[in-house]
């Protein structure tokens, strides 16, 4: 995990030389926060200055932590294609869909995100049920439910693939309708974060957090045990992330 948030270093968006505060750190401390029950920047800032002193154990912060001020111009600002493709290259990494697995696909519109206009954005988000972690995501302007049975061309191919497939899907309405729950530990319909990208990046984090958790072998019981288990345990939070 640590090494999927560090390739967002190469690809930082703001100007070298002038970074206080490496992407990879705005992005860990963000996912730590979100397990702990953080909902937005402000929350942010708290969990990290309270858990500063271990989260010093294996990220570099010289200079504290970002302010609420930099959690929110980072993520309202980088762009969710570039977040987007961290996700999907760790989840290419930890999960293969094999022939005839479902992939399940959830339309989430973030009711509480909305934009001057008083709309809101829809979260497209394909599941793996055999896996049971979220694959990937495509912010829409519409919103219902699906379920699409993937048969993979190709053994080979990533799952990544199945993703950008069920999206496609979705977009041009050729699978049949049908509702299926997607992942919610999170209370996301209570987050108020709505300006620029910020919305979008934090849903996608929001699986990052589900699955990370979802796979972590260091835990048992449903996610929202393991959050609590996570929250109140620093070294099996630090084991999940691959710090330890």
């Amino acid at each position: 995990m640590l090494e999927s948030m560090m390739k967002l270093d190469a690809t930082d968006f703001r100007t070298r030389g002038k970074v206080r505060f490496p992407a990879s750190a705005i992005a860990v401390i963000t996912l730590c926060a979100i397990i702990a029950g953080a909902s937005g920047y402000r929350d942010f800032e708290r969990f990290g200055n309270e858990k500063l002193a271990w989260l010093r154990t294996f990220l570099d912060l010289p200079d504290g932590i970002p302010s609420h001020d930099t959690f929110r111009y980072f993520w309202r600002n980088l762009e969710p294609a570039r977040f987007n493709a961290c996700f999907m290259e760790w989840v290419d990494s930890v999960c293969e869909l094999a022939d005839g697995d479902t992939v399940n696909i959830d339309g989430k519109v973030l009711r509480r995100a909305l934009s001057s206009l008083g709309r809101a954005p829809c979260i497209v988000s394909a599941y793996a049920s055999r896996e049971r972690i979220v694959i990937g995501q495509v912010k829409t302007v519409r919103a219902s439910r699906l379920v699409l049975e993937y048969s993979a061309a190709n053994s080979q191919q990533p799952v990544s693939y199945a993703a950008a497939l069920a999206a496609e899907c979705w977009l041009l309405n050729t699978v049949t309708l049908r509702c299926e729950a997607s992942p919610s530990a999170f209370d996301e319909d209570h987050s108020r974060v709505r300006t620029g990208y910020g919305a979008e990046n934090l849903a996608i984090m929001r699986h990052f957090a589900f699955d990370v958790m979802r796979l972590a072998r260091n835990l048992t019981g449903g996610i929202s045990c393991r959050k609590k288990t996570l929250t109140w345990n620093d070294d099996k939070m630090k084991a999940m992330l691959g710090a330890a």
